[in-house]
């Protein structure tokens, strides 16, 4: 018996993490909008700036777990500090 699975496709969310078989891709600002792989997470948009500064294939991250109001606190943050730095 063969099992039939019509999946919606949806733009992915900057941050989205696709998942290829066991190769895990970040996507930035000018990744595709769609394409059919599973995003299995997000990155918290405060924390796109590190992403940036990872060298593909060299560097190792260790995600983390967080809610919502905890990726809300930490963009509040992210965007005081810059505020700061912006008025000095």
């Amino acid at each position: 018996m063969s099992l039939r699975v019509n999946l919606l496709d949806s733009s992915y969310p900057p941050g989205g993490i696709l998942a290829y078989g066991d190769v895990l891709t970040v996507l930035g600002p000018d990744s595709n909008t769609s394409g059919g792989f599973a995003v299995i997470a997000t990155v918290a948009s405060a924390s796109l700036w590190k992403v940036g500064q990872l060298r593909p294939g060299r560097d190792t991250v260790t995600f983390r777990e967080i809610n919502l109001s905890q990726a809300a606190a930490l963009n509040a943050q992210v965007n005081q500090l810059l505020e700061i730095k912006a008025l000095s």
